[in-house]
């Protein structure tokens, strides 16, 4: 069986995390439980048998979903304590890392105890602010099928531990995690394994002082609000596992919709982000333009949306609607700070800033029957900042496009900013630009997400 690491795959988001070069989003065998190997050690003063409950526990936000086809299995005393010493026996951190850990079915499951092992792999003084990271690492069938994966959780500051809380910035910062947001973290985390990715749906919400709306924000949001109402899973997240995972459910009770998105030039625009609004915006699907594409990165900075790059499906996007609603299909601009670790789309490096905030099309009820698929053909926008070449073609064959455009003129982008570790906040208004000086100590050969938060009180 062909291993390969995750290296040579492009991290997309509002859908799946790793997808091959040829446009498969990689998902693992779902024919049976997936199967963690959580460490024997603590969390803080969580004892192991407290930690093992609250994995399987989280775990059931994603596979109690009823159009998701997932089961876990949780495997205790495979790995023993893990700590600063040994953490490289179990995670394949770097190219000197065993391959063989690639193909030892463990897929470690760490408590960071002390912080020391995020310190040595995000960088020293990070262990305050890094939750977290997981993902997928090993891959067969070119990519396409997940046959390993590994998560960390860093216990440093939570407030049930003895070092809580911890002040750093010469201690005008007091940093606590709370046991909710030790939860959230797993819940979110455990997306990364499975292969999610981030999605910005209902971004006016995040960070507006009313707690009883954060229940809209997607689990998978780049930046966690309420992190106790956020533990339900949107429908935005439901569509978005579910289209990796699908279970008969599905079928039954959505309908399947397509289509490319155009600039005002009439070249397929990516990075852009589809909204499927519904007149409850607690229904909200999102997919991102150019999240499939085919292509390959060509200048080596992390995504293939560069011109040239992207050969097929630039501007294609398509999501799964709950049946019998009318959807206006709005094409919206995604967060300019997302970038890297909190991106969303194939744009990791920088968004195009160009997007028109617009609606384009509309499905409706009459249309969205369960089982269909409604393919809207080539959509065009306001924006600008797509590309073509020659052989471009815009027939308007959703998911075939053709062209070899991107999302956009890399005069726009931060290229400079190319982390290969990924990671969000927590913390309200600490959006990922303001820790842009962390990136430089990652130097990871991995896409991982690093989950973050940030909560700063004056001493």
């Amino acid at each position: 069986m062909l291993i390969l690491l995750c290296v040579p795959f492009i991290a997309h988001a509002g859908g799946p995390f790793i997808v091959t070069d040829d446009g498969e989003a990689a998902t693992w065998d779902n024919t049976s439980a997936i199967s963690y190997h959580p460490e024997d050690g603590t969390c803080g003063d969580f004892s192991n048998e407290t930690m093992l409950t609250k994995l399987s526990t989280s775990l059931l936000v994603w596979s109690g979903i009823d159009e998701v086809d997932i089961t876990f299995t949780q495997v205790q005393g495979a790995i023993g304590q893990v700590n600063v010493d040994n953490y490289e026996d179990y995670l394949y951190l770097t190219s000197a890392s065993s391959s063989s850990l690639l193909t030892d079915n463990i897929n470690p499951v760490v408590f960071d105890d002390d912080g020391e092992i995020t310190a040595e792999v995000a960088g020293s003084g990070n262990q305050y602010f890094v939750l977290g990271f997981a993902g997928p690492a090993g891959f067969s069938d070119g990519g396409a099928t997940i046959v390993d994966g590994q998560a960390v959780l860093n216990c440093l500051c939570l407030e049930s531990s003895t070092r809580s809380p911890c002040y750093v910035n010469g201690n005008q910062s007091v940093i606590e995690v709370t046991e909710d947001e030790l939860e959230f973290t797993i819940v979110h985390e455990m997306g990364h394994f499975l292969n999610l990715d981030h999605s910005q749906v209902n971004k006016t919400l995040f960070n507006n002082s009313v707690a009883s709306d954060d229940e809209r924000i997607p689990i998978m949001f780049p930046i966690a609000t309420d992190t106790d109402a956020s533990l339900v899973a949107t429908t935005d997240d439901k569509a978005s596992l579910a289209s990796l995972y699908p279970s008969d459910q599905l079928d039954a009770g959505w309908c399947f919709v397509t289509g490319t998105l155009l600039d005002s030039d009439g070249n397929e625009l990516a990075c852009a982000d589809v909204w499927a609004v519904p007149s409850s915006d607690t229904q909200i699907v999102s997919a991102v333009s150019g999240a499939y594409l085919v292509g390959s990165d060509a200048n080596d900075d992390s995504d293939r949306v560069d011109d040239g790059e992207c050969t097929d499906d630039c501007g294609y996007f398509q999501m799964y609607l709950p049946e019998g609603q009318e959807y206006d299909i709005t094409v919206n601009a995604i967060t300019s700070s997302f970038v890297g670790g909190s991106s969303v789309g194939p744009c990791v490096n920088g968004q195009l800033t160009t997007i028109e905030e617009e609606t384009v099309a509309t499905v409706t009820s009459l249309q969205c029957t369960a089982g269909s698929t409604i393919n809207l053909g080539t959509i065009s926008t306001s924006s600008t900042g797509g590309s073509s070449s020659s052989d471009s073609d815009d027939s308007g064959s959703s998911g075939s496009s053709g062209g070899a455009g991107s999302g956009g003129d890399s005069s726009q982008r931060n290229d400079d900013l190319n982390p290969v570790g990924y990671w969000c906040s927590l913390t309200p208004g600490v959006e990922p630009a303001s820790f842009a000086s962390l990136f430089a100590l990652f130097s990871l050969p991995l896409l991982f997400i690093y989950f973050m938060r940030r909560r700063n009180s004056e001493s």
